[in-house]
């Protein structure tokens, strides 16, 4: 196995043993998709009352968030690339059923990185198994991993389904 045992990384001052490292990286990866999950869910809400303050205001939606921020930032300027010089320059526009699946493999984007951090979890957790110290590393390891999974699956599912062509007025995107 590669990264287990008694491999030692140097960082100035510090020393990092990677049986230390496996058992905290389940804690780690649940808070960081804890952080991402409580974000994505706060920019749904705040997006979702601009919305309607907008059909309010204005009468009609007034399409994506792109089409509404007027603070652009690299993200947003990424999008608008485009490799051959002739055409059009396109706009991000929102996913609807009509178009091919290829165009909204895009979704697929955030469902990746939470199976990465699920599947480096479960690995922490493997590697964990394999020491002869106490089991208290491998419960919490545990504990972690299946808080993780549990948030994660609301995201997950939300995704697949804009994937798989959900209406815009589905479940997936409330």
């Amino acid at each position: 196995m590669f990264l287990t045992g008694t491999a030692t990384f140097h960082l100035e001052s510090l020393e990092l043993k990677m049986d230390a490292v496996w058992k905290l990286t389940p804690f780690v990866m649940m808070v960081l998709t804890l952080a991402v999950v409580g974000t994505l869910n706060a920019a749904y809400s705040a997006y979702a009352e601009v919305k309607d303050t907008g059909a309010t205001l204005f009468g009609s939606d007034f399409g994506t968030l792109f089409a509404v921020d007027t603070h652009k930032n690299v993200t947003d300027y990424l999008a608008l690339l485009q490799i051959l010089p002739w055409g059009k320059t396109r706009k991000p526009t929102d996913s609807h059923r009509g178009q091919p699946l290829l165009l909204r493999l895009h979704h697929l984007i955030f469902p990746g990185l939470f199976g990465a951090s699920l599947a480096t979890s479960y690995w922490a957790v493997r590697q964990s198994s394999f020491s002869p110290e106490p089991r208290l590393f491998l419960v919490f390891g545990w504990i972690c991993l299946w808080i993780q999974a549990l948030y994660s699956v609301r995201p997950i599912w939300r995704w697949l389904a804009r994937l798989f062509g959900a209406k815009p007025t589905d479940d997936a995107y409330n």
